[in-house]
């Protein structure tokens, strides 16, 4: 196979590759999720609605009005047959945008789906579909170019090219951004196409064919964005270099005049609108206005430093609203290949001496690509300086191809791989593989709906079986927790199984709780089901699905605790509770089930106390007890404090009995009561633990002076059964210990 038809066959493949990828991301992206792509929409909308320009309002919503509108009209004409409402999404107030790192966990969703807008697309959602191949087509475009680059650059080296494409035509946000509405698809195409036409400049002299289509594309760039204006730059070092080399001044005013009226032409009346509307040819002081300015005391370096590395991850890929990265080790492969390729072709730049640049034809292809891509990462640099919402890396996306071709030429001057061009599969593949892993698995897994199941396979999920009804629609199946013991101020998973037993007209919102035994919050997440993937709207009857919740722990917690699982639903404008009835319609309890929370920095284990005060069943030690007083009187209150230690769990949850008794074993008052008021039930004392109760009397009004002794121990409420002492013979199942003396 010749040069050529290696190319042609390499063009192929990745317009192939490129296509299918961006069809799968426009299924697998949910409706709206892709940045700011209902305020591209609402603009489309606009213009079929109003057939004008909207306008952005100083005190307005956030919108993309603003933008210049060549990405719209061509949007606008291609779905104008479709009759559709405007489709007006519910907002999901549970959108979890400040947990970045959160991937799997938690809403997000900034809208939730609706079941209309699900294929076989229609209406509203048929056209959003359109405009997203549409925002394909232009990408394919830009890959062409970048292909038409490669020929100009390496015209014998199809391996080149494949690794020019690799990188610059397989990039996870581009082709993420290929399954959206957003115009920066269209911006990449002339960025791509322009960088292509400059080298064709360079190589045929500025042909007037090619001045012509420079022009244009510029014009129609700053149409479609307004970093458009960066393309400038290309085609404006084409044409010095051009003129230098003919050594005519006529030739440089000629083309830049020819090119320059073009683009007046083309898009002059956009500024002079934007002028006229907003007294600013670029419309940028709106924008800042609209969507946020830098106050001064935040454009500190570390804030910045943040935003540039924001930057760098999404140029490569954050999806969503960038709340959803992509895995560490594939930004870390990114880097290692730009930290290689431009350190191999700095080295190469310093063996051949920079007089290269300007004494070699092609040399000047190096000094344009790298001025190109220069210009666009210091206007990225200003705008994160001004904006604190544009630490966007996409945004340098028209010069993509000229960082893909300034990595292909670095990494080539490596050996082997300029030696060898097999070995340059080395990189391309794993390129490929990232592109395919982020686009056609790990994103449509991001967004994946908890799976519908079997009975069967529900079951096997949860280990508590909850048989709870909510308003006759909605049944609990049952429920799990990991770990078994919580620790404060770590996460706990709650695994909960539902099954939808009629349709369901509300989105009713989940509160997943854990309660104390005064029933105070101790960690709770409010959510819809399924993270905001499945809201009850979208539940059909019989579908059962299992969906788990990370539920935050207090951290205040000082010593082991039990808590309740509770959850339930209700109606987030009114705050009205759906009430849960049991099998047998009766009220729900609260509470599904107990789970014990550790301190964030537990006792180590203590050995069991060679010497007690007294030892129960169960390996039960009472190790020490200490009264308020040493003397009382009647109607005054006391308290004894009791230090246990446990050898494990008990087999049941217990009561502490504590008699006060008068010197003739009269009971003067008692004080029975779970371990800690109920907040530590002995079925959850954990080995070697030491655990600390108290208990409160107040000394009857009869009581008569004299000596009071305390019997001490452990029952069970359900049908009184008792602990056994297991280190006395006289005493069966309580301990007696002095008390203080009632004075007259």
């Amino acid at each position: 196979m010749n040069p050529k038809q290696a190319q042609r066959l390499i063009l192929f493949i990745y317009l192939l590759l490129v296509g299918s990828l961006g069809l799968v991301t426009n299924w697998a992206n949910p409706l709206f999720e892709p940045p700011d792509e209902y305020q591209h929409y609402q603009f489309v909308q606009h213009l079929l609605v109003n057939g004008s320009l909207p306008i952005q309002e100083p005190d307005g919503e956030k919108s993309q009005s603003h933008q210049p509108p060549l990405y719209y009209w061509c949007g606008a004409w291609l779905v104008s047959q479709i009759e559709a409402e405007a489709i007006v999404p519910t907002r999901n107030p549970f959108w979890a945008y400040h947990e970045a790192g959160l991937v799997s966990q938690n809403n997000k969703l900034q809208f939730l789906p609706e079941p209309t807008n699900q294929f076989p697309y229609a209406g509203g959602a048929l056209i959003i579909h359109l405009l997203r191949l549409w925002s394909l087509m232009l990408i394919l475009v830009g890959v062409v170019a970048i292909w038409g680059m490669g020929q100009s650059l390496w015209p014998e080296r199809p391996y080149k090219t494949a690794l020019l494409l690799a990188i610059g035509g397989l990039n996870p946000m581009l082709l993420y951004l290929a399954g959206a509405v957003n115009n920066d698809s269209m911006i990449f195409m002339w960025g791509s196409v322009m960088l292509w036409l400059c080298l064709l400049a360079l190589k045929h002299s500025f042909r007037w064919e090619i001045s012509i289509l420079i022009g244009l594309v510029g014009g129609l760039a700053l149409l479609t964005k307004l970093n458009g204006l960066m393309l400038l730059v290309p085609w404006s070092i084409a044409l010095l270099w051009v003129s230098w080399q003919k050594r005519s001044w006529r030739f440089l005013l000629g083309r830049g005049l020819l090119i320059g009226g073009i683009i007046a032409l083309v898009a002059g009346w956009w500024f002079g609108r934007n002028w006229q509307i907003y007294g600013d040819p670029l419309a940028l002081e709106i924008v800042l206005q609209v969507w946020g300015e830098r106050l001064p005391e935040l454009r500190t370096a570390a804030r910045l430093w943040a935003d540039v590395g924001y930057s760098w991850s999404n140029l490569w890929g954050r999806f969503g609203y960038g709340q959803v990265p992509l895995p560490s080790l594939i930004y870390a492969f990114f880097s290692g290949v730009c930290l290689l390729g431009l350190v191999a072709g700095g080295v190469r730049l310093w063996r051949t001496g920079w007089s290269y640049l300007l004494s070699e034809k092609r040399g000047v292809y190096w000094l344009l690509l790298a001025t190109s891509l220069a210009s666009y990462v210091a206007a990225l640099f200003y705008y994160i300086f001004r904006n604190p919402t544009g630490a966007n890396g996409r945004y340098i996306f028209p010069s993509l191809a000229a960082l893909a071709a300034l990595l292909t030429a670095g990494l080539f001057t490596l050996r082997p791989l300029g030696k060898r061009p097999l070995l340059s599969a080395i990189i391309t593949l794993p390129l490929v593989s990232i592109a395919i892993y982020s686009s056609a698995i790990y994103l449509p897994w991001v967004y994946a709906p908890p799976p519908l199941l079997t009975a069967n396979a529900a079951a096997e999920q949860f280990d508590q079986p909850a048989n709870l009804v909510w308003a006759d629609k909605i049944r609990l199946l049952g429920t799990a927790v990991s770990p078994p013991e919580a620790t404060a101020g770590e996460p706990i998973t709650v695994t909960a199984c539902w099954e939808a037993l009629a349709p369901i007209e509300q989105n009713y919102t989940l509160y997943v709780a854990l309660l104390d035994y005064q029933f105070n919050s101790l960690g709770q997440i409010d959510t819809y089901p399924g993270l905001g993937t499945r809201p009850t709207t979208s539940w059909q009857p019989g579908n059962r699905f299992c969906d788990s919740y990370k539920i935050p722990v207090n951290n205040s917690i000082s010593s082991p605790t039990v808590a309740v699982l509770d959850l339930g639903f209700y109606d987030l404008p009114s705050g009205e509770r759906l009430t849960a009835v049991t099998a047998a319609n009766l009220p729900a309890p609260t509470g599904l089930r107990q789970l014990k929370i550790l301190s964030a920095q537990p006792s180590a284990p203590l050995a069991a106390p060679e010497t007690a005060v007294a030892r129960f069943e169960q390996g039960v030690s009472l190790v020490s007890y200490d009264w308020s007083v040493e003397e009382t009187a009647v109607n005054q209150t006391i308290t004894v404090q009791f230090t246990w230690h446990s050898s494990g769990p008990l087999s049941d949850s217990y009561t502490i009995f504590a008699h006060l008794l008068d010197a003739n074993d009269n009971l003067l008052v008692q004080a029975d009561g779970l371990p800690q008021g109920g907040a530590y039930p002995t079925n959850f004392w954990g080995a070697g633990e030491q655990i600390v109760t108290s208990h409160t009397f107040t000394i009857p009004a009869n009581a008569p002076a004299g000596a009071t002794h305390l019997s001490l121990g452990f029952y069970r409420l359900a049908d009184g059964s008792r602990l056994n002492r297991t280190d006395s013979a006289t005493e069966l199942n309580a301990a007696t210990l002095p008390g203080p003396a009632i004075t007259p």
